[in-house]
């Protein structure tokens, strides 16, 4: 009888979480860091997606980062408010979550 060893690779979906939570309460001025890691194994791409009037600078679609991204808001606006997703994306597929930032933006 032969016997043979061959590794065995099991791709994992990526876990993504954000910080702070939400939904996130702020003021029009405030600043606001969003950070959303991915834990995996293969590593994750992980990159932000905004509202379309946000004056924040992250990792746009297309530009993924490893593992971590940031975004940032340096000074928040009215057309700050919205939902912010954090995507994560490896072999074994896409995982996303979500954040809302809202209050008194007037």
């Amino acid at each position: 009888m032969v016997m043979s060893r061959v590794p065995l690779f099991i791709a994992g979906l990526p876990r993504v979480t954000i910080t702070p939570t939400g939904p996130l309460q702020v003021r029009v001025g405030d600043r606001v860091n969003f950070e959303c890691v991915a834990q995996g194994d293969p590593p994750a791409a992980v990159y932000w997606e905004a509202p379309a009037r946000t004056s924040g600078a992250g990792a746009p679609p297309g530009a993924p980062e490893t593992t971590r991204a940031t975004y940032v808001i340096h000074s928040v606006t009215q057309g700050d408010a919205g939902t912010y997703t954090c995507f994560a994306t490896n072999s074994a597929g896409t995982q996303q979550t979500s954040i809302e930032l809202r209050g008194n933006l007037a």
